[in-house]
């Protein structure tokens, strides 16, 4: 079958596919001719307008075409207007600023090619004139040409290229990132070496590939896929709670480990771990729901068996935050007695939190939950125990990981401190020996002789110089212990920023189970400093309002000193800032 169609001339008011190029509101669509086309059609073919007859052949140029079939009016762009300031706004494209530039000086949205050919020689001629400085008219053999334009010449005239003198464009130029970038969104967002190429095919930049890879790195396309993380400082000093003398279980630190398998109704089961900021003790408490119910349960168990601590740190499980907000309400409903009042303000729990997605910073107690799960899977393997077996094994396994040496167990030398030593210094124990001098010089030692009361003084005595002499081995061996495993620098990944998170900065946030194109973008709220000055949390907004914190290393910069996010609501996730890093 042929098809057969006639080919008619529009006049480009008339032309409703004009309308879809240049773009028109939603009030003007509905009166415009573009669901209904030109009126012209509506009326006799004698009325229609008229095909202008080109006096040159069609084989011609497009400029060829426009010259001869189109009458040049005093509006059209001319090639001698060189002296006219044209106001460069960088955030536009190349393209975009070729057709602000065309429409301002024609008065007219009825543009054509060569239009915007005028409009590119223009605002070349105008950064010619402006940047090119008379070394490099020496330097780089520049030569006008027929336009105005000044072209690079070098020994090249006869050779078979696409272009043997391309156009000079000065690098300090602000036309130059825009024609760098506009031939990088043609070739796809391709690299460095295929821009650079398609960039001289018409100009010529000095320092080309210098200029070309600096203005890809600033694009925010390729930032998504490209972009590397903020680095993370070094480690920081370890707080006064983890190496000065406390109590055992002051501060503490809590996390879930599970679930296991065992034979009840809900046939899974949690354990609960509580540890000790110094002594590196233990407690362990079993639920069989992740509730803060029984959260809050264990809890009063872990108070009642171990003493209340000052100081507790968690991850961000939601049982953790809605437990914290529980004891809150607990200690602000005490009887209104002063006394009462006085000694639970000055009795109360602190509860802070890491950063999210943050695992590091809870070492203290991953390490302990790593020691109870190896127990657990050497011990029980894939058994499925009751209950009360299931309690019974994880006090058996607490009491295993609290009997594990915390200092290098010498040949010589069989004594060893253990977590144990700090609350059971009497229960089937090694003693450290005591040098006769020891006792001598001790003002508090009393003879065995003693009897009734002062026999009790006596073990007391006795007890509590042996404790003293596990906190003399804990800051003699167990610091300088801690002093030959410190890490101070954590693993970076290769080509990490060094500087600092900017306030305001746009990136791209880290999600460990999603795809890099599927990470979601926020914006940086507030950078919060660790008291050695070092950035290690940052607060960010996602663009649906929701307010969290990251660490560094989990924030990847695409755009600098961005202020302006569509934030449509204002909820923020409750958190407490971590002192404790």
């Amino acid at each position: 079958m042929e098809a057969k169609a006639e080919c008619l001339f529009v006049p480009g008011k008339l032309n409703p596919a004009d309308l879809g190029t240049r773009g028109i509101s939603l009030d003007e669509l509905k009166s415009s001719s573009w669901l209904t086309g030109p009126d012209f059609l509506r009326k006799d073919r004698k009325e229609w307008p008229k095909t202008p007859e080109f006096g040159a052949d069609l084989t011609q140029t497009i400029f060829a075409l426009v010259d001869i079939g189109k009458e040049v009016t005093s509006t059209t762009l001319q090639i001698n207007i060189v002296d006219r300031a044209y106001e460069i706004d960088t955030a536009l494209s190349w393209n975009e600023l070729k057709l602000q530039v065309a429409k301002n000086l024609k008065d007219s949205d009825d543009l054509v090619s060569i239009d915007m050919r005028m409009a590119e020689e223009a605002l070349i001629r105008q950064e010619q004139e402006i940047c090119i400085k008379p070394n490099d008219v020496k330097e780089f053999k520049l030569k006008k040409d027929e336009n105005g334009l000044y072209r690079t010449h070098c020994r090249f005239d006869h050779a078979d290229m696409i272009n043997a003198h391309p156009i000079f464009i000065p690098k300090t130029s602000s036309i130059a990132k825009m024609i760098v970038m506009d031939a990088h969104d043609e070739l796809q967002h391709a690299g460095v070496p295929h821009t650079l190429v398609k960039v001289r095919e018409t100009y010529w930049i000095p320092a080309g590939r210098a200029t070309v890879k600096r203005c890809l790195s600033k694009c925010s396309a390729c930032k998504i896929w490209k972009s590397k993380s903020f680095e993370l400082p070094i480690m920081p000093q370890l707080p006064g709670s983890r190496v000065k003398r406390s109590k055992p279980f002051e501060n503490v630190g809590v996390d879930y480990c599970g679930p296991f398998k065992i034979k009840s109704k809900n046939e899974k089961a949690w354990v609960i771990l509580f540890t000790c900021f110094t002594t590196r003790l233990i407690h362990l408490e079993v639920v069989e729901t992740m509730t803060a119910e029984d959260f809050l349960l264990s809890f009063r168990n872990f108070v009642g068996r171990c003493g209340k601590p000052k100081y507790v740190l968690s991850d961000n499980a939601k049982q953790f935050k809605t437990a914290a907000k529980a004891l809150e309400e607990i200690w602000k409903k005490v009887v209104h007695d002063s006394r009462s009042l006085d000694y639970f303000l000055q009795n109360s729990i602190t509860w802070d939190f890491i950063t999210e997605r943050a695992p590091w910073k809870g070492g203290l107690y991953e390490r302990m939950v790593a020691l109870v799960k190896n127990a657990m899977k050497l011990s029980i393997g894939k058994k499925v125990l009751t209950v009360h077996n299931f309690r019974t094994f994880l006090i058996e396994a607490e009491a295993t990981v609290n009997s594990r040496p915390l200092t290098y167990v010498h040949s010589k030398e069989p004594f060893v401190i253990r977590p144990a030593d700090f609350i059971y210094p009497a229960v089937n124990l090694q003693l450290p020996s005591i040098a006769n001098d020891d006792i001598a010089n001790d003002p508090t030692y009393i003879p065995t002789a003693a009897t009734g009361g002062e026999k009790l003084v006596e073990l007391y005595q006795k007890n509590l110089h042996c404790l003293n002499k596990f906190w003399q081995i804990w800051s003699k061996d167990y610091l300088n212990l801690l002093r030959e495993r410190n890490v101070m620098a954590h693993k970076n990944t290769r080509g990490a920023i060094k500087r600092k998170p900017i306030v305001g900065e746009i990136v791209l946030v880290f999600e460990p189970d999603q795809p890099r194109n599927h990470w979601k973008i926020a914006k940086i709220q507030d950078v919060i400093e660790s008291s050695d000055g070092e950035v290690r949390t940052c607060e960010i907004q996602y663009m649906d309002g929701f307010i969290t914190r990251r660490a560094p290393n989990h924030l990847y910069p695409i755009e600098e000193g961005a202020t302006t996010l569509d934030i449509q609501c204002d909820e923020e996730e409750e958190n407490v800032d971590s002192s404790v890093e």
